[in-house]
């Protein structure tokens, strides 16, 4: 569980780095106020929930610091997001659906080949359907097995955490020879 906890604090830690590096250019600034966001986090340890409400503390934290960072120096900050910042905006969002190659390829071959056509390529069943000489109704069905059976895969590796908007914010690897690393 050690290793797990690790993983996801290395993984947060670069989501947050990520966030304030895309908006501060200079890269001591950036340790700086990484430095500072996570000496909050360990400030308000006990005072702060669940994993999401953890992750969106430490976005609207990242968020104030770089304002700040930008008034201190005089200078208008670049222009950020108002609403709830969470990684699945960026940097988890990315990584967590950069994976989905790999795990369609462990699939059964029908189960590719729709995801394939359906969820890489973005085609619509009904042309799915005329590619795979089946009908609608086949590759409809067909789908619907296929995304539960990668749903399955994808559960295997990690556990993950969702935001009110339904978007991944954070996950947490399983097991140690984990896929999704």
């Amino acid at each position: 569980m050690e290793k797990t906890q690790d993983v996801v604090s290395e993984k947060l830690y670069l989501a947050i780095k990520s966030f304030v590096k895309r908006r501060v250019q200079n890269d001591e600034d950036v340790s700086d106020l990484v430095q500072e966001i996570f000496l909050k986090l360990h400030k308000n340890e006990g005072k702060i929930g669940d994993l999401e409400n953890l992750v969106a503390w430490l976005y609207r934290v990242a968020r104030n610091q770089v304002i700040d960072f930008y008034r201190r120096n005089g200078r208008s900050a670049p222009e950020l997001p108002s609403e709830e910042i969470t990684p699945s905006d960026n940097d988890i969002f990315r990584e967590v659906s950069s994976w989905l190659e790999y795990f369609i390829e462990i699939l059964s071959e029908p189960d590719q080949e729709i995801l394939k056509l359906v969820e890489l390529k973005g085609l619509t069943q009904r042309e799915a359907a005329l590619q795979l000489n089946i009908s609608l109704e086949a590759a409809k069905a067909r789908h619907q097995r296929a995304k539960k059976r990668l749903r399955i895969k994808l559960e295997e590796c990690c556990a993950y955490t969702f935001d009110s908007r339904g978007k991944i914010i954070s996950y947490e690897v399983k097991n140690e020879n984990s896929c999704c690393d």
